[in-house]
């Protein structure tokens, strides 16, 4: 009943009949193993409690706002698995099996399942020919406090120059200053391919330089023979350039000018060639920093805010998933045959 009054065209409706959740279910069996039996409650089944976590990055809400929306929104019911008069999550539990994914790292594990269910479906292509890599910032949860000492005594401020003391309730942030602003928090890697799929990622504190970090992203990335890297001359380096040749991947860095050596017309074609491609990975941090509002991470610490960050980009290619395919009607109920919209 809740189905056909969402319609076959909801993104919700879409993606639950897309995905073959017996599979993520599967990897989130671990999440609740313990040793040896423990009395208590029956934990919620994991595969609801994941689609709770693909709600809540979806809509960014809170875990009190989520637990409010399980009983209130029917798509949010329908979707997660429960009916009309079930007892929901409250906030407690599913802080708790957030946290279960965090400590077992099991976000990136469920990120790359789904990539390859989406291959399966021929969504995403097996071997992309491009994957375009960049960073971007996500403040921090927490405001930094600033503590100057010693403090300045009255008439004296000019005796001994005072230092200052920046410290925070979250450990793992750090400042990095771009252009005029100073920002607080982390790092974004993203890698995305030609249709602006994220295939893969990693989270840093802010101020891990780009140009070092480039080796760890190509390396852990998933890649093949021929594949063609793009990224922004901040990673013009011959030791990056030698990397990709390492691996048999082209090179689609972009080339940097130099003290005494202005860039060659060859060069600046390249370098507008370029850009004309790495323009998909500034879409893709679009998506994540404003319809999914992930400017600003909502957890503390650099491994609860990497499980965010991979949580968010399995809503970013569930999004792109749901513009492509269409459910398609066969006899009396809405069934998950699925067809591939070619004009996307």
């Amino acid at each position: 009943m809740i189905e056909s009054r969402l319609g076959k065209e909801h993104h919700l409706v879409k993606v639950y009949h897309l995905l073959d959740w017996g599979r993520f279910g599967r990897l989130l069996s671990c999440v609740y193993e313990r040793s040896e039996p423990v009395a208590g409650v029956i934990p919620y089944d994991p595969v609801k409690m994941f689609r709770v976590m693909i709600l809540q990055a979806w809509h960014s809400l809170s875990d009190p706002k989520m637990e409010e929306a399980l009983k209130v929104r029917l798509d949010f019911m329908w979707f997660a698995g429960f009916d009309v008069g079930d007892d929901v999550p409250d906030e407690t539990s599913i802080c708790r099996f957030r946290n279960r994914l965090v400590a077992k790292d099991l976000d990136s594990r469920l990120f790359a399942e789904l990539n390859e269910q989406l291959i399966a479906h021929n969504i995403m292509v097996e071997h992309a020919s491009a994957a375009i890599i960049d960073a971007s910032v996500i403040e921090s949860a927490a405001r930094p406090k600033q503590t100057v000492y010693p403090m300045p005594e009255d008439r004296k401020e000019d005796e001994t120059p005072p230092s200052i003391i920046k410290q925070s309730a979250d450990p793992d942030a750090a400042w990095l200053k771009k252009g005029k602003r100073s920002h607080f928090g982390y790092k974004l890697f993203a890698v995305v391919d030609e249709d602006g799929f994220a295939r893969h990622g990693d989270m840093t504190s802010a101020n891990q330089s780009e140009t070092t970090y480039f080796e760890t992203i190509v390396t852990d990335m998933p890649k093949h023979e021929g594949m063609r890297v793009y990224s922004d001359k901040g990673n013009a380096s011959q030791s990056n350039r030698n990397l990709l040749k390492h691996h048999k991947l082209k090179d689609g860095i972009m080339h940097k000018a130099a003290r005494n050596r202005p860039l060659t017309s060859w060069e600046k074609i390249k370098n507008h060639l370029i850009s004309s491609i790495r323009y998909i990975v500034e879409q893709g941090f679009g998506t994540l920093k404003r319809p999914l509002d992930f400017s600003r991470a909502s957890y503390f610490g650099l491994e609860r805010v990497k499980g965010q960050a991979f949580r968010k980009m399995i809503c970013l290619n569930l999004i792109k998933a749901a513009n492509m395919i269409e459910l398609l009607d066969t006899g009396q109920h809405a069934i998950p045959s699925l067809k591939r919209l070619e004009a996307i």
